[in-house]
């Protein structure tokens, strides 16, 4: 392998990354790859190991500071997740203007849980939100949402599988109303098999 050195492309990515992610990590861009290629790397040094905290992240960018597709790798502590989607998620939100930008907060938020392949997250204290694929036009979307009854929607709905709906609405009085319907054709009539609700 050629040595090649670092180009200011890729310095002037680490330098911004470095600053959007403030005391608490650290960069290393030391690993060039066979392709010419800087594997960027960036480490939680609080070790705490709070759970669904970031564990490492890592990331491809070519010589002119361009992430390479497809090419982060995330661990949070346990829970192994999509870094890919999870990024372009955060990138398509509005509250994200640059690459840095979704890295950095990448390495803050924390991971609540997981259901299915959809990430449930908490970007900044009690904001919840999940990312995910659209399974109708195969987009990643990042979606806030009310965690506590959110997970337990999907999660429910993971378990009962098909033939039957999740259903949650919100209550007068605060409260979230769940219920499970049953969605195979009963003479055209879909009957609720298990309404339940949850305090919010």
């Amino acid at each position: 392998m050629t040595l090649i050195p670092e180009t200011a492309e890729v310095q002037g990515f680490v330098d911004q990354l470095q600053r959007q992610l403030g005391n608490g990590f650290m960069v290393d861009d030391s690993v060039l790859t066979d392709e010419g290629t800087w594997s960027i790397k960036v480490v939680n040094t609080d070790l705490t190991d709070t759970a669904g905290s970031l564990s490492q992240l890592s990331v491809v960018v070519d010589l002119n500071g361009v992430i390479q597709t497809g090419s982060l790798k995330g661990q949070y502590n346990q829970f192994s997740v999509d870094a890919n989607l999870l990024f372009t998620a955060l990138h398509q939100s509005p509250l994200f203007d640059n690459d840095q930008q979704a890295l950095g907060d990448m390495a803050k938020l924390t991971v609540n849980g997981m259901s299915g392949s959809t990430i449930h997250i908490e970007i900044y204290p009690t904001h919840y939100y999940k990312a995910y694929s659209d399974a109708t036009t195969g987009t990643m979307a990042l979606v806030q949402e009310l965690y506590g009854v959110q997970l337990i929607v999907d999660q429910l709905q993971q378990q009962i599988g098909s033939g039957f709906m999740v259903d949650d609405s919100v209550l007068p009085d605060g409260n979230w109303l769940i219920s499970v319907v049953d969605t195979k054709n009963y003479n055209g009539d879909p009957k609720v098999v298990a309404p339940g609700l949850y305090r919010s």
